[in-house]
């Protein structure tokens, strides 16, 4: 009895190792070896934010650009002036900023000097013309520039530049007096 026991065993242990050989067999005719190979490719995308253009309007007042050639290159705009000679009088510029590249930009900072500085002949002249100008940096549509605006790639703004005599004023300096103080300075940055 022992010995069919045995044999028994021997048969099934022979028969368990046949059948796991034929299938470890069976399995690596039946398997397939699949690879994934490639590259990445970086391309650099290209910054270009700049000044496209500038336009100015007297809005149909008698101001003028006066004889001052502004400063305009992709960066700058500076040394415009506008000419005011009576109440009502308005000039206004539109600087075109343009995002010419292939990365959205938002505004980090800006700095907008927020003290105007009035030079001329007399004190009181000074006086006249700080209490009637009206200066004021914003986009076109009215709206403040703040930090954190987007300006996509491919995207336009105009900053406009508005400057005025209070119309409802009653006095004017008797000399040139010189308003200084609203320089803007706008840094762009990689938007997330």
């Amino acid at each position: 009895m022992k010995s069919n026991k045995r044999a028994i065993q021997v048969i099934f242990t022979a028969s368990l190792v046949i059948a796991v050989v034929c299938i470890s067999v069976g399995f690596a005719m039946m398997s397939t070896s699949l690879q994934i190979q490639g590259a990445a490719k970086v391309v650099p995308a290209s910054w270009d934010i700049k000044f496209t253009n500038k336009t100015f309007s007297n809005n149909n007042t008698f101001a003028a650009e006066g004889s001052v050639t502004p400063t305009f290159n992709d960066t700058t705009f500076s040394n415009y002036e506008v000419v005011l000679t009576r109440p009502g009088d308005r000039g206004t510029y539109l600087v075109t900023v343009t995002n010419a590249g292939d990365i959205d930009a938002r505004i980090s900072t800006v700095t907008l000097g927020d003290t105007l500085t009035v030079t001329g002949s007399s004190a009181a002249d000074e006086e006249i013309v700080r209490s009637n100008i009206i200066y004021n940096v914003t986009w076109e549509d009215g709206s403040a520039i703040s930090q954190d605006d987007v300006l996509l790639h491919g995207e336009s703004r105009k900053i406009k530049i508005d400057i005025a005599y209070d119309e409802n004023a009653t006095q004017l300096p008797a000399q040139y007096v010189t308003v200084t103080g609203r320089d803007l300075t706008v840094l762009f940055v990689q938007h997330a």
